[in-house]
Formats: C-alpha cells, structure tokens, sequence
C-alpha cells in the first residue's frame, strides 16, 4: 500500500505539470485569425458596453 501512495506522489504532479506544458504551448501558438477574430469581438463588446452606459447616463 506504501508503494502505491508513493507512485501516486510521484506520478500525479508529473501528469498536471504535463497537462500545464500542454496548454500553455498550446494557448501560445494562436494563429493570426484567432487573434483577428478575438479582437474583433473585443471591439464589439467595448461598442456595446459604451452604448449601454451612454443610454443610461442619458436617462433612456
């Protein structure tokens, strides 16, 4: 039973640091669509927020 538990101390830091690497190198490589599009849409969600809070100070 000793030795399982050891295996599991040395076993389970190894995969979630491995799963870490993963998405790390991988949320990394972002092609220049993806950055595109993702900016695009931070652009609209800014417009919209401003339109909101510009209704709201306007009363309507």
């Amino acid at each position: 039973m000793e030795a399982l538990y050891a295996s599991f101390n040395i076993i389970g830091p190894a995969i979630l640091l491995a799963v870490i690497i993963f998405v790390t190198i991988r949320t990394r490589k972002q092609s220049a669509r993806d950055k595109k599009r993702s900016d695009e849409g931070a652009r609209k969600l800014r417009k919209e927020l401003n339109d909101e809070d510009t209704q709201r100070a306007n009363g309507s």
